[in-house]
């Protein structure tokens, strides 16, 4: 007996678990994100909203549905504006599920109710969009600045909205009122416009509308950025002639003062015989004298030259003011023997130059004074260096120069041609 029992509860186990498989089980979850409506043979018989494990007959089916706030995704439609202009509106629907037995009986599923509550949004908007032009159901009115850039300024209404969010607000209340006459058991909570473009045939004007937009934008400001360049230019050229017509201006004022003084410097030259080309040279000569030459003069006449003039003659400094006057002294006191004497030291020439300067006397320095006769002796050692610098300098001379100094100038401003000795100057230094 205990053993047919066994069976007998073993049987019924086995038959309740597949049962509880198929569907027909006696127990059952209800998850709290759902809802569930308990039917037998299609007939709601009660809902289940509180969580936990439930239990019902076999015979009856166990639906459920999502509490949660559910969206529809609307199929993309175009819809035109008042002003017959078409445009692609892709928007989204949420809703929530409020009355699972009024869902059921007249939605039956959520398939079945997106599709329906999604038809009702579309019609919704496509009313909203029928009465607007297109800055408000894009919401602002574009704005072109000054540079070309185009800026987008919020569209509101006379109560402060924008003007797209209370467009969608009146689709919603149009939703809600039509969900709620046909008592769907379901809530609209919320429509938006995703989206809103041009039909894809208007694409292709509407972009080249644009790039010619842009190219009209673009060429404004190549002409700006053209007009402002030869403005520039014009004022950099401009400014170049004024500072090489002031820079002409000072260099010619400088050549002309130094031409003066040049003349000055020559006038004053040739004003006394002491400072003859052929006496100078004589006194070039003396200053170039070795001790030996100067220890032969004193053996030949000790008296000849004075003590300062000898010191000044070994030091080299024979063409100085004073040197020069103390040497046209000690030739008043030179005899002809001491000439003789002389010139066998120093040459013909020379010795003739000195005679010179002996026959001019004291008073060949009298059109000069100390600082006229310093300045004119200095511009004969200038001179005498530029006969030096044009006897050695040729076209095989390479010269390196700093360019701050006064000969690099000299041969930088220098007019190529025939020197004095008929070689060739190259401007260059070369």
């Amino acid at each position: 007996m205990l053993r047919i029992l066994g069976i007998a509860l073993l049987v019924i186990v086995l038959v309740a678990g597949l049962a509880q498989a198929a569907g027909y089980g006696l127990a059952y979850t209800v998850d709290e994100r759902e809802f569930v409506v308990i039917t037998r043979f299609g007939q709601v018989q009660r809902e289940v909203v509180n969580p936990g494990l439930k239990f019902k007959s076999p015979v009856e089916t166990v639906v459920r549905f999502d509490r949660r706030l559910l969206r529809i995704d609307v199929p993309v439609a175009s819809m035109p504006d008042r002003d017959s202009q078409f445009l692609e509106i892709d928007a989204y629907v949420r809703y929530k599920i409020t009355d699972p037995t009024l869902f059921l009986e007249s939605l039956r599923d959520e398939t079945n109710a997106s599709r329906r509550i999604g038809d009702l949004a579309v019609s919704a908007i496509r009313d909203e969009v029928g009465v607007r032009d297109r800055r408000d159901i894009i919401g602002g009115d574009p704005i072109t600045q000054d540079d070309g850039t185009i800026l987008v300024n919020p569209r509101q209404t006379t109560d402060g909205l924008p003007s797209r969010e209370a467009m969608m607000q009146l689709a919603l209340n149009s939703v809600k009122e039509d969900t709620q006459e046909q008592q769907w058991g379901v809530e609209v909570v919320d429509i938006r416009i995703k989206r809103a473009d041009f039909p894809a045939a208007a694409e292709a004007s509407v972009f080249d509308r644009m790039r010619s937009e842009r190219s009209v934008q673009a060429q404004r400001l190549r002409a700006e950025g053209e007009e402002q360049y030869l403005t520039i230019t014009a004022d950099v050229n401009r400014r170049v002639r004024v500072i090489r017509a002031e820079a002409d201006r000072d260099a010619n004022i400088l050549s002309g003062e130094g031409e003066a003084q040049a003349v000055q410097i020559f006038a004053r030259v040739l004003g006394t015989t002491a400072l003859s080309p052929a006496a100078l040279d004589a006194l070039d000569a003396l200053e170039s004298l070795e001790p030996s030459v100067l220890d032969q003069l004193n053996e030949v006449n000790d008296e000849l030259l004075s003590g300062s003039t000898e010191a000044q003659l070994r030091a080299g400094n024979i063409l100085g003011a004073g040197s020069l006057a103390g040497v046209i002294e000690a030739m008043q006191n030179m005899s002809d023997a001491d000439f003789a004497a002389l010139e066998e030291v120093l040459g013909f020439e020379r010795t003739q130059a000195l005679r010179g300067l002996r026959a001019s006397g004291e008073g060949a320095l009298a059109p000069l004074d100390t600082a006229a006769l310093a300045e004119a002796l200095e511009f004969f050692a200038f001179r005498r260096s530029l006969e030096a610098y044009a006897n050695f300098l040729n076209e095989q001379t390479t010269l390196v120069l700093s360019a701050d100094s006064d000969l690099f100038r000299y041969l930088e401003g220098y007019d190529s041609g025939l020197d004095a000795g008929g070689s060739s100057a190259d401007n260059s230094g070369n």
